[in-house]
C-alpha cells in the first residue's frame, strides 16, 4: 500500500490543477504546456498561489509566487504574463512590460501578450508623459489585431488614441469596435453585458466627438453627432452618468429645460459628483437670466430663443 505523504499530497493537487489548467499557444511552434517535471509542476503550483492572492490584493504573496513560478519555469510565457499582470497592479508599468517583452519572445503569437503589454505601456505613457510609449501602445494593439480582430482590442486601442489626441482616428476605431459588439448581440440579444458595453462605446466616440466640437470648425454638426451618440448610449446603458452629463452640455447651448433633466439624471445616479452640482447650477443661473432678458424684451421668444442659440445672447 502506498502511504500519501505531504510532499506526495501537494505533487498530486499540482499535478491536477496542471490537467485542468493546460493553455496553448499555438501557432509559433513554442507551446506553454508543462513537462511533467518536479519544477514544472512547483511553478504551476506557484501561479495557483499567485494568482489566488492577487485576487486578494495580497501583492507581496503574489509576487513572491510570481517570481517562484517564472524562476521555476523561465520557458513559460504563462507565468511571464501573471508576473507583469501583478506588477502592474502593484503600479510599476515598467516591470511589468520587462515579463511582457519576454512572454512575446516565448509566444510571439498570442495577441493576448501585445494587449497586455500595450496596456502597461499606454499606463507608464500617462505616469510619464511620453507621447512615444502612447505610439508602442498603439502598435502593439496593431499587432494584436493582425493576429486576432476583436471588439475588446479596438476598443483599447480607441482609448489610446483618444489619450493621444487623435480623435478622428479613435471615432472610426469604435465603430469597428462597436461592429464587432453589435454582430454579438445579434447573436445573443438577452446578454446585457455586450448591451452595456455597447452603450460604453456609444459614450467614448460621443465624447471624442464633443471635444472635436470644441476645437474644430462645423462645430454644430460635431455636436449633433456626440448628441445622437450620448443617446444611443443612456439607451443601452442607463446607468453611465457620464452620457447624461455630456449630453446636458450639448443641450445647455440649445435647450434648459433637456439640459435640467439630463443632468438631474445624472446626480440621481451620482449626488455627491461636484462636476454635475457645477453644471446643474449654471444651467439654472443661466435659465434665470434668460428668463429676465425675455421679461425685459419686446422680441418674441422664438427669436429670443434663436439669439440665444447662436450665442448672441445669454
Amino acid at each position: 500500500m502506498i502511504r500519501i505523504t505531504p510532499k506526495i499530497s501537494v505533487a498530486l493537487a499540482a499535478q491536477k490543477a496542471h490537467e485542468q489548467n493546460r493553455i496553448y499557444f499555438k501557432g509559433n511552434g513554442a507551446t506553454d504546456t508543462f513537462e511533467k517535471s518536479g519544477d514544472a509542476i512547483l511553478a504551476e503550483l506557484a501561479m495557483k498561489d499567485a494568482e489566488f492572492a492577487l485576487k486578494s490584493k495580497d501583492y507581496g504573496r503574489a509576487i513572491t509566487k510570481g517570481s517562484e513560478a517564472v524562476n521555476k519555469d523561465p520557458k513559460s510565457a504563462l507565468a511571464r504574463t501573471l508576473r507583469g499582470r501583478i506588477y502592474e497592479e502593484m503600479g510599476q508599468p515598467d516591470n511589468a512590460i520587462t515579463d511582457y517583452n519576454e512572454a512575446i519572445k516565448l509566444a510571439p503569437n498570442e495577441p493576448k501578450n501585445y494587449n497586455l503589454r500595450a496596456h502597461a505601456k499606454t499606463r507608464l505613457a500617462i505616469k510619464t508623459q511620453n507621447k512615444k510609449m502612447l505610439d508602442e501602445a498603439r502598435a502593439d494593439y496593431d499587432k494584436s489585431l493582425s493576429l486576432k480582430k476583436t471588439g475588446e482590442t479596438y476598443d483599447s486601442k480607441g482609448v489610446v488614441q483618444m489619450i493621444a489626441g487623435d480623435f478622428k482616428e479613435a471615432i472610426s476605431t469604435f465603430d469597428l469596435a462597436i461592429a464587432d459588439f453589435e454582430g454579438r448581440f445579434k447573436k445573443d440579444p438577452s446578454n446585457s453585458a455586450i448591451k452595456h458595453k455597447l452603450g460604453d462605446l456609444h459614450y467614448k466616440k460621443g465624447r471624442s466627438l464633443s471635444i472635436l466640437a470644441i476645437t474644430h470648425k462645423g462645430s454644430r454638426n460635431y455636436d449633433e453627432a456626440a448628441k445622437q451618440e450620448f443617446t444611443k448610449s443612456i439607451e443601452l446603458a442607463p446607468d453611465i452618468s457620464t452620457s447624461y452629463f455630456e449630453r446636458a452640455k450639448i443641450n445647455f447651448k440649445t435647450n434648459f429645460q433637456a439640459a435640467r433633466a439630463d443632468i438631474e439624471k445624472a446626480l440621481d445616479l451620482e449626488p455627491l459628483n461636484g462636476n454635475y452640482r457645477a453644471l446643474r447650477d449654471e444651467i439654472k443661473e443661466a435659465q434665470s437670466k434668460f428668463e429676465t432678458v425675455k421679461q425685459k424684451s419686446s422680441l418674441p421668444d422664438s427669436i429670443l430663443e434663436d439669439l440665444r442659440r447662436q450665442g448672441i445672447i445669454g
